[in-house]
């Protein structure tokens, strides 16, 4: 910062630069449980672990860009540079902020699967078909419900969405049992023309082949240029900019690809380089 008063840099650590966990070693895991949302997850009494790293991308890396841009942004007004403190706990607690203010409005502790989002409700949940895979429902909205009843022959049910009290036990039994009835597919086919806020739970592989993922260019492959290498694949980067998109990603550069470029771009003269690279100061691909 002396030399260069403008710089903006970021440390993206688990529990961030100060406070009691500061140095303390963490895992994703850990962030969730300690940020409170683990223990929202699931069902009952058994605390669910999610399969993707929400801390780690979400709360770390997402957060940490956010930063940086904010960083940058006061710089144009500021001159001056900072330091930006990402904590993947602080991030993902904040990806929680609608269960805390529920809980702080209504004051009743919310665990596993307590949630009106979390699976605590007939119509937003996810439901097991007859050839184990599951379906997504997510018919929130009592227009989406009443429609996904009559849609599947049950309008008898359209009003019990939300429902609570002792009739929720045989209405949950009848809807589980009829989704558990057919397949998935039968059931993406026989909603398709249906606005009910229903969606198959895909594979890696099945989100693949989606025709949303294809439509939105979430895949791609490029041969890697390293001597001998195999073909790399792009994975889901959101384009949020349609009216300048980003350039087409291409494979991560080799190690020292570019170093004479950065060097000369440092103002260093070519003999320098050249000596240093013969004396293996600086490694060139």
């Amino acid at each position: 910062r002396a030399l260069n008063p403008g710089l903006v840099y970021c440390a993206i650590t688990g529990f961030g630069q100060t406070g009691p966990l500061a140095q303390r070693a963490g895992h994703d895991l850990g962030y969730l449980a300690l940020a409170g949302l683990l223990g929202t997850t699931g069902t009952g009494d058994q605390v669910v672990q999610p399969g993707f790293q929400a801390a780690d991308l979400a709360g770390g890396a997402l957060y940490g860009v956010v930063g940086i841009l904010a960083a940058l942004f006061a710089r144009q007004r500021t001159g001056e540079g900072q330091l930006v403190d990402a904590s993947m706990t602080d991030g993902v607690a904040g990806l929680g902020i609608m269960m805390h203010a529920r809980q702080h409005l209504e004051g009743a502790p919310i665990g596993p699967g307590a949630d009106t989002l979390a699976g605590s409700q007939l119509c937003y949940r996810v439901y097991r078909c007859a050839d184990g895979r599951h379906l997504a429902v997510g018919a929130l909205e009592p227009k989406f419900w009443q429609a996904l009843c009559v849609a599947l022959g049950i309008p008898e049910l359209k009003h019990d969405g939300l429902i609570s009290g002792t009739r929720k036990g045989a209405v949950e039994a009848q809807i589980t049992a009829l989704f558990a009835s057919q397949p998935r597919d039968h059931w993406v086919q026989a909603l398709a023309q249906s606005d009910v806020c229903t969606e198959p739970v895909l594979s890696l592989d099945e989100v693949r082949e989606s025709p949303q993922a294809t439509a939105r260019g979430w895949f791609g492959t490029h041969r890697h240029p390293g001597e001998g290498a195999e073909f790399l694949h792009q994975y889901p980067n959101p384009g949020l900019l349609p009216e300048a998109p980003p350039p087409p990603v291409a494979p991560a550069p080799l190690l020292g690809e570019h170093t004479r470029a950065v060097l000369a771009e440092l103002g260093c003269a070519a003999e320098e380089i050249d000596g240093w690279l013969s004396r293996g100061a600086v490694r060139q691909a």
